[in-house]
């Protein structure tokens, strides 16, 4: 017999995931061989930019305002637009391109490749960032005038730049003749505003960054300097935030009236502040649908000025609320309730908020729908579950000296400890959540978690767990199975201790409470958007109203819209779209989507963490009946 182990062993590479790899590459490097064969190299012909006359006119083409560079020892680096313009001094100009490659060592075969007219639309409207030594390294040696056809090419860099906007001028030595180029584009509907440094100040607001920041990723790119007062850029890029942003609200409006059938909704009211407590300068208050979990409006407010703190005398104040921080939603409540007839066409029947809330009782005693109209308050399951865990504590701190039945205090091991509260608190959220749209069954179930966590072997009290063979109850489901005797009781607290916090579980299953509570929903949708403005103003960080209106209509599009939102504010602002803006924003929301179907599938295919916990014996379950 051979030797096993110097027989190689035969893998199925092209079968494999590897394998599978490495055809795609193959076949991708042949596309690209293919390509490059029939590569025709060919100039930008487009429309000459508007130029500021301080910094980019050829009449100011003078040694105080350009210098020189050296591209053999100059190593910036700057963002360019592959289809910036450039404009030339002489009235006339040639269809023909301006200047040709001399040279053929940068060609595949060695032939001088073909210069055509009118290809500019092949390329791309992208931005890249470049390095200037590397990119005229190549580009002027290979250079020569149309005109006189000399190579004496000199490239002169303006002195004064506009942010990460940069001028050049390319000189012929030998004729005179030079060209203006500008590394940016301006907007479409903005000749005054460069394209690049808009996107740059917008693009650090979204990932809630400010001027410091940009200026340190630009001096570690070591990119020009970014505007400085980039306040002055806001007022542009609000306008066109808050119009995408209303467009998005009306969208969302509309289907939330389809899908209620009419213009009387239920909505979640939430307002949120940049700090903690009461001293807050800004705040926002939102109102998102239940149905939708869609924003439909909001109001951010703001209770100082920075430019009225430095004493400024002319200037356009930018606070718009008067009074202390907690009553900024209170304030808002009756803005948003007024104004959802003429921007919305919706009326807010139902008002889901917690309970400690201020702004409810403001549109009670307000009344903006009339004195005939009446608005129903609807309890956020979470917030009200939690009153289970305060009252628990509350309880265990005002027994905390005191012994039940001689024995020792309310709390310890085996008795009322915060873990036993906490889960308590879960069973009791369980019991509203798993059965909405039902009071008595809902009452029955808050019930249970008490009698079931006191019952013993002596004494077994489950006279309102669910019964069956598919009930949670074990006793119950036991005495189904004429198996009464093989169960063995797990107390979870004692019996003399469930008497004491007996009065709890029954006010918190009143029906008035309960009412309130049958739609089973919850706060999480304000939560996880007042998570998205402070992730763009974050509240280490004072932001003006004019940056705070920013962030806030910025996390409206996305949160309702998606990253593909931005889309819309891109076109908008007069700004050119390439792939690379579409794959990148569509590749976010594909994330998100794969996120939250993975998140569905677990919850629908694996069972939750009190769904295990529920099998042991101790232990009450989700209180489903």
């Amino acid at each position: 017999m051979g030797n096993k182990r110097n027989k190689k062993r035969h893998v199925p590479i092209l079968t494999s995931r590897r394998g599978r790899y490495l055809r795609s590459l193959r076949s991708t490097v042949s596309n690209i061989d293919t390509e490059m064969e029939s590569v025709n190299i060919t100039p930008t012909n487009t429309s000459p930019t508007n130029i500021s006359p301080g910094n980019m006119s050829p009449g100011n083409l003078s040694p105080a305002n350009i210098s020189p560079v050296n591209v053999s020892s100059s190593s910036a680096s700057t963002v360019i637009n592959s289809q910036s313009s450039s404009s030339q001094s002489e009235p006339e100009r040639s269809s023909d391109s301006d200047y040709i490659f001399s040279g053929s060592d940068h060609t595949l075969d060695g032939s001088i490749p073909t210069i055509s007219e009118g290809s500019a639309s092949q390329l791309s409207p992208n931005n890249f960032i470049i390095n200037i030594q590397s990119f005229f390294d190549f580009l002027l040696p290979n250079m020569c005038c149309k005109k006189c056809k000399s190579n004496q090419m000199i490239l002169y860099e303006s002195d004064k730049k506009c942010g990460l906007a940069a001028t050049f001028y390319l000189k012929c030595e030998s004729c005179k003749r030079f060209d203006i180029y500008n590394t940016s584009r301006s907007l479409s509907n903005d000749s005054n505003i460069q394209d690049l440094n808009l996107r740059y100040i917008y693009a650090m607001r979204a990932i809630g960054k400010g001027e410091n920041a940009a200026r340190m990723f630009s001096a570690t790119m070591d990119l020009p300097q970014p505007v400085t007062h980039i306040e002055r850029y806001y007022p542009k890029l609000l306008t066109v935030l808050e119009d995408v942003a209303e467009e998005s609200m009306d969208e969302a409006a509309r289907e939330v009236k389809i899908i209620e059938k009419g213009p009387e909704i239920s909505a979640s009211f939430d307002g949120s502040w940049q700090k903690r407590g009461y001293q807050s300068n800004n705040g926002i208050f939102t109102a998102i649908s239940v149905k939708t979990k869609k924003i439909l409006d909001f109001d951010c407010l703001s209770r100082y000025c920075n430019i009225c703190n430095h004493g400024t005398d002319v200037h356009v104040c930018r606070i718009n609320h008067e009074g202390s921080s907690g009553s900024m939603e209170s304030k808002s409540a009756i803005k948003l309730f007024q104004r959802s007839i003429e921007k919305r066409s919706l009326q807010y029947k139902y008002y889901l908020g917690d309970g400690d809330s201020s702004a409810f009782q403001t549109i009670i005693r307000e009344k903006p729908y009339g004195n005939d109209y009446t608005v129903y308050k609807l309890e956020c399951v979470n917030h009200v579950s939690k009153r289970v865990v305060a009252r628990l504590k509350k309880l265990k701190n005002d027994y905390k000296n005191k012994k039940v039945n001689n024995i020792r205090s309310i709390g310890g091991r085996g008795r009322l400890t915060d873990s036993v509260i906490y889960k308590l608190k879960s069973y009791y959220r369980n019991a509203i959540v798993n059965n909405t749209d039902n009071i008595s069954e809902m009452k029955k179930a808050i019930m249970a978690i008490l009698y079931h966590s006191i019952s013993t072997d002596q004494n077994p009290q489950h006279e309102y767990c669910p019964t069956g063979p598919d009930t949670w109850c074990k006793y119950n489901k036991c005495l189904t199975q004429r198996k009464k005797n093989a169960f063995k009781h797990k107390p979870l607290i004692p019996e003399e201790i469930g008497n004491i916090i007996k009065p709890i579980f029954e006010d918190l299953s009143k029906d008035d409470l309960l009412k309130k509570c049958a739609h089973g929903g919850t706060q999480n949708q304000n939560e996880a958007f007042n998570k998205t403005v402070w992730e763009r103003a974050p509240k280490t960080i004072y932001s003006g109203l004019y940056c705070f209106k920013i962030c806030a209509n910025d996390a409206v599009i996305c949160f309702n819209d998606g990253m593909r939102g931005r889309l819309k504010i891109l076109e908008k602002l007069g700004m050119n779209l390439s792939e690379y803006s579409f794959q990148q924003l569509l590749k976010f929301d594909g994330l998100r989507e794969k996120a939250k179907k993975r998140l569905e599938f677990r919850q629908r295919n694996q069972p939750k963490k009190s769904d295990k916990a529920s099998n042991n014996d101790n232990e009450y379950g989700f209180g489903k009946h």
